[in-house]
Order: C-alpha cells, then structure tokens, then sequence
C-alpha cells in the first residue's frame, strides 16, 4: 500500500491515507521517519482479511457447502462471513472458525486480534 503512495508524494502536498490497521501502521511509520507530507491518517476496523479466492473456492464450498456459482454475495458482519445464495438461502460461519484461512499479516496483527 506505501509503495502505492511514490506518485502521490510528488503529485500533493498533503495527503490523507485510509486503510486498515497494518496499513494505517506503515503510513505512520512513514510519516513520521520520512515524509511529513501525510496528515491525516484513519484506521478501518478489521477482523480479518482474506484473499478473494480463498473465501470462494475454499471457505465457500468447503467448509459452507455452497457451490460458487450459487453466490450472489458475501460480507462480513457480526463476527461471521457471510454467503448470499441466489435462491434466498444464506449461509454464515464464525470469523474464528475460519480465522487460519486469512491473510497471514493478520495472525500477528495487534490491533485486530
């Protein structure tokens, strides 16, 4: 994501970034060790994060029993991962049952765990 802000740098004098909490992290890291030219900073809660295809063709299937091309939409929610099948039927499973198909950075997050 940092390395997502090169151009930006040159572009603006002032610049917000918003992301999620290892995100926020390293624009703080930034700001404060090399570049003053971020001034704002907002950190979104998170739980978990996972990459697409693990939660549809892994989560969704596997453990949900929920064929992919029954999706209409997934979310997440009160602790759970959700799954919209395009018949009506919704299907749910805690974050924590699932929790070690996540983004690794996410295992060792201190502000999300």
């Amino acid at each position: 994501m940092i390395t997502a802000l090169v151009g930006v740098y040159e572009k603006y004098e002032k610049i917000a970034v918003i992301g999620i909490p290892c995100q926020a992290h390293s624009a703080w890291l930034k700001r404060d060790k090399v570049n003053e030219k971020i001034v704002l900073v907002i950190e979104l809660l998170r739980m978990e994060s996972f990459y697409r295809d693990v939660m549809l063709e892994k989560i969704s299937p596997d453990i949900m029993k929920v064929k992919l091309e029954d999706v209409k939409k997934t979310e997440f929610n009160k602790g759970k991962f959700w799954v919209y099948i395009n018949d009506g039927e919704i299907h749910s499973v805690p974050i924590k049952d699932v929790s070690k198909y996540s983004l690794n950075p996410c295992h060792y997050c201190c502000n999300c765990t």
